[in-house]
């Protein structure tokens, strides 16, 4: 079973109370600005980088990083 949690706390709390499954923590987030379905994987970072890092006050490299182990992650687990 896998849990995708908006940010650390809530899956540190939830690991810690014996949630069964794993749970990972995402810092992506959708629900505010651009998310544009035409675009190519490389065009999708770079949108969603640049708002990241224009909202949040983040490091452009450290946040395309971020989202590219975040993807990889959930790909890897679809495996499973």
């Amino acid at each position: 079973m896998l849990h995708i949690h908006n940010g650390g706390s809530t899956a540190g709390t939830l690991r810690e109370f014996g949630f069964p499954g794993e749970h990972k923590a995402f810092q992506e987030v959708l629900m505010e600005g651009p998310a544009p379905g035409w675009v190519s994987r490389d065009e999708w970072l770079q949108v969603r980088a640049g708002f990241l890092t224009g909202t949040y006050d983040l490091e452009l490299d450290k946040c395309k990083d971020d989202l590219r182990e975040q993807e990889a992650w959930l790909r890897g687990f679809a495996i499973h």
